[in-house]
């Protein structure tokens, strides 16, 4: 079977039997979950702190280990002492292994609009529009449980820019969680008085200007 047909599989058993209101499961990863589960499907040793949001740490996914899924990342909890996954980043195969390469001139693009229905069909309408206006980035976002104790948001992305990874991706982050680290790692700090070194006021805006 083709890593199309097998990822298109993979992506949507998180609608499956755990009932209707089940939406933490992304291709055989729960959100909220310890990252000893995962380890295996992670290149660990890539393993470090986002740049920007130093509460998580983010580990680069194997190529193929989960079928049709050429790339991605795990993100998870740094600040408490369980490391709980906190984000699933997943890119598509290339172009060249889609299955339906021959009838489509992106065939990429035919993954997307399935997988867009596939969610509309679980999920309703979509709560915000992410892309361009050029339609080079298509991207849209649904928020599940909103009113519920844990809420996820879900982007599911298909680009034809070079700069944004093209092909079809999807980012399901565990927002609730997200925050509660967010939250523990200000405390942490405040508690350690941690020191944001250097100076906060730009000096000369000339300085940003390419010369």
């Amino acid at each position: 079977m083709k890593h199309w047909v097998w990822a298109l599989m993979f992506c949507l058993a998180w609608t499956g039997s755990a009932g209707a209101e089940s939406f933490k499961t992304l291709a055989g990863i729960e959100l909220g979950s310890e990252m000893d589960h995962y380890w295996h499907l992670v290149y660990r040793d890539t393993a470090t702190e986002h740049p920007d949001v130093l509460f998580m740490k983010e580990a680069k996914l194997k190529p193929w280990v989960i079928p049709g899924v050429r790339g991605g990342s795990l993100s998870y909890t740094a600040c408490r002492d369980e490391e709980l996954v906190s984000r699933v980043k997943i890119k598509f195969a290339e172009r060249s292994e889609s299955l339906f390469r021959d009838l489509f001139a992106d065939p990429t693009e035919k993954l997307f609009r399935d997988l867009n229905r596939m969610y509309r069909e679980r999920w309703g309408r979509p709560d915000q529009w992410l892309g361009n206006p050029f339609n080079t980035i298509q991207a849209w976002k649904w928020i599940l449980g909103k009113d519920g104790p844990e809420q996820v948001e879900v982007v599911l992305m298909y680009s034809k820019v070079e700069d944004v990874r093209p092909g079809v991706s999807i980012k399901m982050t565990h927002t609730t969680l997200w925050d509660e680290e967010r939250a523990c790692w200000e405390q942490s700090r405040d508690r350690e008085g941690m020191d944001m070194n250097g100076e906060k006021e730009i000096r000369r805006l000339e300085d940003f200007i390419p010369h």
